[in-house]
């Protein structure tokens, strides 16, 4: 009988004890020209790939977004030109108008090629993400204003409850209002909020209602409001210290160069300067879509085996 050496280093010897090993010659050929052919060097990816921590999600929107620099940031830098040259040469309420309007097609276009990588592997271009932030556009401003009625709907209850502990003088008849309205209101506010993180990227991610969606966010986020609330954490604060470290910039640059600059110069430097505010709201964007990505649920078949396609119709 052949050795483990022979059998690696031998070829002929292999084929010589192919009887003795219980298979045909012809077999025994066949394997050593299967040993030959060469091995390719990466095996290709399967989809969807493996989703990330929640607690990991400020860290991969980072990663995504310095590996697609151009592809998240460009679009929401040229979207926001008019808003900013609005602002400055117009009115600034106007621009920020202009600028949320126009803002949720990069927004909804990063969230889709976040779920787009992931599930298909499908590589972050600028023109993706116009093409899938003009297809989501509608959705994902319903969406918005569902959240901020949602938000705006909780805050008035709180804003009464205060109103009438200012305008009360009995002492009992405050600490009604506050544990009647101001308590609950807050309490709504707080984890209301937080349910409602991954409402954008589930909207983006399946083509039922924005109520759907909606429902399904609170469903998902249900048990981790506490990484949730960590998670945002961490990205408030990274993103608001750069943010305001940017703006400083801006601010220092306007008002030493408006003396040396022409406007028309100065004004070109100062949109130039609030390229990086864009790539931030990328990072946050991409962080939601992380997010979701890591706490969203696989399907189950009903032999119980995962399916291939992440879905949140078993949510």
């Amino acid at each position: 009988m052949a050795t483990p050496i022979d059998l690696l280093t031998g070829h002929d010897t292999f084929i010589a004890s192919s009887g003795v090993l219980g298979i045909d010659e012809e077999e025994a050929v066949r394997i050593i020209q299967n040993m030959r052919e060469p091995v390719p060097a990466t095996l290709p990816p399967a989809y969807p790939l493996p989703a990330g921590r929640l607690g990991n999600a400020v860290e991969d929107g980072w990663t995504f977004c310095s590996n697609n620099l151009l592809a998240v940031s460009l679009p929401g830098f040229l979207f926001g030109i008019p808003a900013i040259l609005i602002s400055v040469l117009h009115n600034q309420k106007v621009g920020g108008v202009i600028e949320f309007l126009l803002g949720i097609v990069p927004l909804m276009g990063i969230i889709r090629m976040v779920l787009l990588e992931q599930e298909q592997g499908s590589r972050p271009s600028v023109s993706t993400c116009l093409k899938e932030g003009f297809a989501n556009y509608g959705r994902g401003l319903f969406g918005i204003i569902a959240t901020l009625l949602v938000v705006v709907a909780i805050i008035i209850p709180l804003a009464l409850g205060f109103y009438l502990m200012e305008n009360t003088a009995q002492h009992a008849a405050r600490i009604c209002y506050l544990v009647l309205l101001g308590i609950p209101a807050l309490w709504f506010l707080f984890f209301g909020t937080l349910r409602m993180t991954v409402a954008l990227p589930a909207i983006a991610d399946t083509k039922n209602s924005w109520a759907y969606a909606f429902g399904a966010s609170i469903r998902l986020t249900k048990g981790r409001t506490v990484a949730l609330f960590w998670m945002l954490f961490q990205l408030g604060l990274c993103v608001g210290i750069l943010g305001i470290v940017n703006q400083s910039i801006i601010e220092f640059a306007g008002q030493n160069l408006v003396q040396s600059l022409p406007y028309e110069a100065l004004l070109l430097v100062l949109i130039i300067l609030c390229y990086p505010l864009y790539i931030l709201k990328a990072w946050s964007a991409a962080t939601l879509a992380k997010a979701y990505l890591a706490i969203k649920p696989r399907a189950v078949a009903g032999d119980g085996r995962v399916r291939e396609k992440l879905t949140l119709d078993s949510v």
